[in-house]
């Protein structure tokens, strides 16, 4: 009997590669206020951080992000010049393609900070749409990462009450543990398939 009824995965940076995109996105936003956001910055308070809390997250990096009122109304085209690189080039490995159709024996969730219409066109360019039997997008909760928000009503959707998630973020696992799942984390989205096949073993 497996220990876990459902494997959760996050998106950016465990599915998809996309943390990259995403940085480099908020590097064109931020380079003409004269902010040089670095990438180890961005990992540290940035990543895994919903939209509407980014302000916050820079707020920690630099003073004049108070300052920066207007910064939500360039969010729409940061988030599509992201989509545009992401669905013409979906940052998915093969391996992790192949792992997803061949997980049996669990219900498979995801869990993620973006937007249905930012991450539903990847999954379905990659035929990995059906591999999840529930989603949770940004705009299906109030509080998202590091709340458990978005893992209980995962764990919900699949009609659990234990999974295993995997993360790259700490406000994700933070999230995920919060809801009473275990973690593991992912370092290199490259490698997901490796890590499931571990963690299962």
């Amino acid at each position: 009997m497996a220990r876990w009824e459902a494997l959760i995965f996050d998106f950016d940076g465990v599915i998809a590669d996309t943390e990259p995109y995403h940085w480099q996105s908020w590097v064109d936003l931020l380079s003409p206020r004269g902010f040089d956001l670095n990438w180890d910055d961005y990992c540290r308070e940035c990543r895994g951080v919903a939209e509407s809390r980014m302000l916050q997250a820079l707020e920690r990096l630099t003073p004049a992000a108070r300052e920066w009122t207007d910064l939500p109304q360039h969010y729409p085209e940061r988030k599509r010049r992201v989509l545009e690189r992401v669905t013409s080039a979906p940052p998915i490995a093969s391996e992790t393609v192949a792992m997803l159709h061949g997980l049996v024996g669990y219900r498979v969730g995801l869990v993620t900070s973006a937007l249905e219409e930012h991450v539903a066109p990847v999954l379905r360019h990659t035929g990995i749409y059906d591999c999840f039997h529930a989603l949770v997008f940004a705009n299906e909760v109030q509080n998202h990462k590091p709340a458990p928000d978005p893992y209980l009503l995962a764990a919900k959707k699949l009609g659990v009450t234990s999974g295993l998630a995997f993360e790259d973020s700490p406000f994700g696992i933070e999230s995920a543990r919060a809801a009473g799942l275990d973690v593991v984390r992912v370092d290199d989205p490259a490698r997901l398939a490796e890590v499931v096949r571990q963690s299962l073993a």
